[in-house]
């Protein structure tokens, strides 16, 4: 019997690994302004899943906010992008989450 989750309209086949309350601060933190965490500083525009949703990215210590150019550079190749830059954005996307803890007193399920 195949187990493999379905995959779900608009969103990812890993449903419960989802934090809305989350992403949507992620979203203020955007419109307030936020720098990219990529290597260049500029103002951020998207929330980046370092592991993708649909490969069973979690929200929570998974997500950067990174600038158009950066986004570009480490979609689908997080790796290679911390290796060339030497820019981890895996520890960013854990103080992004880290910050959502202590502001919220939310932790990760």
């Amino acid at each position: 019997m195949n187990r493999t989750p379905i995959k779900r309209k608009g969103g990812s086949r890993f449903p419960k690994r989802r934090d809305r309350r989350y992403m949507i601060w992620l979203l203020e933190k955007l419109k307030l302004g936020a720098r990219c965490d990529g290597e260049c500083g500029r103002p951020a525009e998207h929330r980046a899943h370092l592991i993708p949703k649909g490969s069973g990215g979690d929200d929570r210590l998974n997500v950067a906010l990174l600038c158009g150019r950066c986004h570009e550079r480490q979609e689908k190749r997080v790796q290679a992008y911390i290796d060339e830059t030497g820019n981890d954005l895996f520890w960013k996307a854990a103080r992004w989450d880290n910050l959502y803890t202590h502001e919220t007193g939310r932790a990760p399920r």
